[in-house]
């Protein structure tokens, strides 16, 4: 189960998840993640991850070449991206997977940090 939400000053994405995403919520992402892109010059996002995520948004953007080129070129404009969780190896799953962000910001934040994690998307 998880919630996205839209938030336009500042421009960011909120995704709060419970468990898991479902299989087929990439393609809400992309869809959301390219209208961002178009419509602000930087934007950011925030993942909430509640519980043992088993397949987080890092996961969800290994895209094994199965994206468009125009959602590639919308994460360009990706400033800044926070994942809020308590889970011991995100550390570890992060580091493996920032290589396919770019330049993109990425910090990690406890989930009593949430509110620090909202003020960072502050571009």
């Amino acid at each position: 189960m998880y919630t996205l939400t839209e938030h336009h000053n500042p421009p960011y994405i909120e995704a709060v998840v419970f468990e898991r995403y479902p299989a087929d919520s990439r393609v809400q992402f992309e869809d959301i993640i390219k209208r961002y892109a178009s419509q602000y010059d930087a934007f950011c996002f925030l993942e909430v991850q509640h519980g043992k995520i088993t397949n987080g948004l890092l996961r969800l953007f290994q895209t094994g070449g199965k994206v468009s080129e125009e959602f590639l070129a919308s994460l360009k404009k990706l400033k800044r991206m926070a994942i809020v969780s308590d889970e011991p190896g995100i550390l570890m799953k992060l580091l493996v997977r920032l290589p396919n962000f770019g330049t993109t910001e990425i910090r990690l934040f406890k989930l009593h940090e949430i509110d620090e994690a909202r003020a960072w998307m502050q571009l």
